[in-house]
């Protein structure tokens, strides 16, 4: 007989957030039902003109409620859907043994909404170059997609975590500091 009761526990404790849950959806059938939107106008002028159907009001509140169940829905979607964008680039200085030095050029992609992005690589897909006193850029013979590195994290795949900066290394230069 424990383990019913148990059972039963566990299955109505997962209902624990259904008022929240019911609250937004409230909130959002009232902004469906009754706010600005064509069919919420078109429905009240209807109503005021008097001599509607009992199923026009109630299939009115009916698909009110599925679009409402929609929207509350959508919002959680979107914020839960991974998306990353590269906002920035950075030059990093690196010394090295002996007299050299390494000069990267690194993109810094930054997670947009609370999901991690899994499995994120970078590829570099072409190079163009600018010839001096032309504002075209022509095509290189670099043309093969070329796994980038991950700074001190190698060239696999890395899960990119909202609010933590991950810098991809596109390319790099060395340096002589005994010619300087």
């Amino acid at each position: 007989m424990a383990s019913v009761s148990d059972w039963l526990k566990s299955r109505i404790k997962t209902y624990d957030l259904f008022w929240e849950y019911f609250a937004t959806l409230r909130r959002t059938w009232v902004d469906v039902a009754w706010g600005t939107g064509v069919p919420a106008v078109g429905f009240i002028i209807w109503w005021s003109l008097g001599n509607i159907p009992q199923w026009a009001i109630a299939l009115f509140f009916v698909w009110a409620l599925i679009v409402a169940g929609y929207f509350s829905w959508r919002a959680d979607h979107l914020r839960l859907m991974p998306k990353f964008e590269i906002r920035e680039f950075c030059i990093q200085e690196t010394p090295t043994e002996g007299l050299q030095r390494k000069v990267y050029i690194q993109l810094v992609p930054q997670c947009l909404t609370d999901a991690s992005v899994k499995e994120c690589q970078g590829n570099l897909l072409a190079v163009f170059k600018q010839i001096v006193g032309d504002s075209e850029w022509a095509a290189t013979s670099m043309d093969e997609p070329l796994h980038l590195e991950w700074s001190y994290r190698g060239s696999g795949p890395l899960t990119l975590k909202p609010g933590i900066a991950q810098r991809l290394n596109v390319c790099y230069r060395v340096s002589d500091l005994s010619r300087c």
